[in-house]
Order: C-alpha cells, then structure tokens, then sequence
C-alpha cells in the first residue's frame, strides 16, 4: 500500500519489467522471421533448411540475397506451418517471448506464463489492487484462487486447465505482487472478510509488505531525473549474469545473524495480536529472500564475476535492516485499519522517535506532530504508553506536564527483570 502516485511506482516497479517484456518479444519475432526465411529459401533456392540458417550466421551478405530470392514465399501456408512445427519442438530451443510483468490477474494465464521454460520469475501488477482483489473472488474466503495465491507465496507448484484445452502445470513457481490501495479502501476489505485483532484472517494480508510515505507536497523545480534508468540497469546486469537455479548460502557468522534476529522478532510477537504474529512468521521468509536479493543486486553493481554464492554477515545486516522498515509499516498500517490492537498514535509516534535524535519526548512534541490535539490529550498519550502498553518510562517538567522516556526501561519491565 502506497500513497505514492502510481507513475512513481511504475518507474521502480513496472517499465523496468515491461522493458524486458518487450524486448523478449522483438527476439521472439526476429527469431520467427529467420525460420520462414530458412525454410523458404530451402524450397525455392534448393539448399537444406541446416544450411540456410548457417549462412544466415556466418555470411549476412549471401543471407540477405538467399532473402530477396527467396521473396514472398516465407508467407506461404506451408512455410508457416513448417515454422509453428519447429517452434513446437522444445528440444529447438525457441521460446516464446519471455513475460517478466503481467496486469492479467487469472490464474489461468499466470499459470501458463510461469510454466513457460525461460520464466525467470513474474511481477503481477496492479495500478488499484481493489481490482486484483476482485477479480481473485476475495469476497469468497473458500474460493480456489485465493488459496492458490497464499501457495504460490512460498513457491509451490501451481496446474490448471481452461474448459476444452490441456493441463498447464509449473512444478516451480516464483510470483510477485505489487500495487496500490488507499487505506480507506484496506479498512473496507478487512472489515469484509471479517479480520480482527482476535482472528487474524486466513494469512493473505501477513504475506504483504506495507510501504506507506509520509504525505508531502512536492514542489515545483528544474531538476530532472528518474530513478527508471537506474532501476533499469540494476535489473539489467542482474538479469544477465546471475544464472538461474544458482543456490545461496548464508555463511555461518550470516546465519548466526539470521537466527537470532528471527528469534528476537518471534520472542516479541508473543505479545501482540495475531495479525503481527502471522507476519512474523512470513517475514523471517522475507529476510532470508531479501538477504539472496542484495547479493545479487551488490555483485551486479561490483563487477565482479562469477557470482559468490556464500552470503555475507554484511549483506545480512542490510536485509534485516529492509525487513525491520516493513515490520514497522505493517505494525502502522494494521494498527490504522484496526487489526493489531495497537492504537494507530503510537505507531505514528515511534516512526517520529526513530527519526529523531531525542531521548525525550514532551507534550508539545506530541502537539507538533498532530499526534496529540492538546497539552491535556499529549499528557494522556503519555500516561498511556508507559502505564498501559509499558513503552519506556515517564517524568513530569516543571510545568507538571509529562515527558515520555522512550529508551527506558518502564518499572513494570525492571520488576519482571528483577523476578
């Protein structure tokens, strides 16, 4: 959920993808042409089909003339169905063009694209993910595709077979999702599947990662820039020199790392709703898939070669330091649709201390940052969190107004300690 324009979302997530898209498909048909070409040159120039295709590679002048001479008769239906047989023959080695982002949301076609042999991966796009939500008989918690779309978060092989037509299946899956919800609109979904800090849901919303920016008014200026080229070329070098089915490794100072961040991150959602803990249990997933994701994105930008397939404790300090940023989007967004139990304030608030250098926090603070409405209503909010939720500790200034020590041990903490 972003409440980021969507050409901003496009530029980072969506034209990098479809760029490949689009260049897989003008290879696709470049790669076509060639094979009518070859085949009509065999029937009207009198040498093997073999022999065409090594000419078309080794000798582009004589190719072209093969060409002019062979015409129009690439066109001819024979030619075009010895074509689709070759085309049909795996063991050829023509794919069909390469899909890395789709907006088609049926299982059906997302079946058939991941199947296809030179699938890499898939981004599912959405500029509303209302619409997503819709056409996935969200509404229908029972419904077939939703429970589809909660297997192939982990992977899982996914089949499928239109009415009249042949099983599509693919034994390894790799699907994203990635789009836009106004936070309104995110209430009204979890109100109508009934998700509540008590129930927690079916573990469709825990699969999500939350990114929801301050709002701010961007001014007008003459400086021009995108961070499309640079997205672009990230994915580009990515995409080429890291092979696919290469397996990671943590090194062991790594996975020590691994280990005791997921275990303090579980020790700590014992606590909350069940909403956080199903996404505890989904982002220690996370951490590890961001850990491999940095790897390869900081060698594509190093140059170096081949590719090092033991991760690094540095690489994984990096993916707990994204995964920590989405453990607090989730806990704020949640915590404003109703569904952690945390009043949406305090989130809000502990964004502000974590960008700040204050180890103080007073009432006109609160007031500043419209989290409080008045001195009355900050000193309240600051009773509230040492005394009710047991966030750090509290004193009183001179003028009698409290002040919130968010670093310190409340004295409910010390006595547990203590015991």
């Amino acid at each position: 959920m972003s409440s980021m324009k969507s050409p901003v979302g496009k530029e980072v997530a969506f034209y990098p993808l479809e760029r490949i898209n689009k260049l897989d498909s003008r290879r696709y048909a470049a790669e076509i042409e060639t094979l009518a070409f070859a085949f009509a040159i065999a029937d009207e120039c009198g040498i093997t089909f073999s022999n065409a295709l090594e000419t078309q590679m080794d000798d582009p002048e004589k190719w072209a003339k093969l060409c002019k001479e062979a015409g129009s008769a690439r066109y001819k239906r024979t030619i075009q169905g010895k074509v689709r047989a070759y085309v049909a023959d795996p063991e050829n080695g023509v794919f069909p063009p390469r899909s890395a982002v789709t907006k088609d949301a049926t299982v059906e076609k997302l079946c058939e694209l991941l199947a296809a042999p030179n699938n890499h991966g898939l981004l599912l796009y959405f500029d509303e993910l209302v619409e997503f939500m819709e056409a996935m008989d969200a509404y229908r918690l029972a419904g077939g595709d939703r429970q589809k779309y909660l297997d192939l978060w982990s992977g899982s092989a996914i089949n499928t077979q239109r009415k009249g037509a042949n099983i599509v299946s693919a034994s390894k899956t790799c699907l994203g999702l990635f789009g836009y919800i106004q936070p309104e609109k995110l209430r009204e979904l979890l109100a109508q599947e009934k998700v509540t800090v008590s129930s927690g849901g079916d573990g469709f919303w825990p699969r999500w990662l939350f990114c929801n920016p301050p709002n701010t008014l961007g001014l007008y200026n003459d400086l021009e820039g995108s961070v499309e080229e640079l997205m672009q070329d990230c994915l580009d070098r990515a995409d080429k020199g890291v092979i696919p089915g290469t397996i990671l490794k943590f090194a062991p100072d790594a996975f020590a790392l691994y280990k005791g961040t997921v275990n303090k991150w579980l020790v700590a959602s014992e606590s909350e709703s069940l909403m956080v803990q199903g996404f505890t249990g989904k982002i220690k997933g996370y951490l590890a898939r961001f850990a491999g994701l940095l790897h390869c994105i900081e060698w594509s930008q190093a140059d170096e070669k081949p590719l090092a397939t033991t991760i690094s404790a540095e690489t994984m300090l990096r993916a707990v330091h994204v995964c920590e940023y989405f453990r607090r989007q989730f806990d704020m967004v949640m915590s404003q649709a109703g569904a952690t139990g945390i009043p949406a304030w305090v989130t809000r608030l502990e964004l502000k201390v974590e960008t700040t250098s204050k180890d103080q926090i007073t009432a006109s603070d609160l007031s500043k940052w419209r989290i409080a409405d008045s001195a009355e209503d900050a000193n309240s909010k600051i009773k509230q969190l040492v005394d009710d939720l047991g966030l750090g500790d509290k004193r009183q200034n001179r003028q009698k107004n409290w002040v919130w020590l968010p670093h310190a041990l409340n004295p409910h903490q010390v006595d547990e300690m203590v015991a």
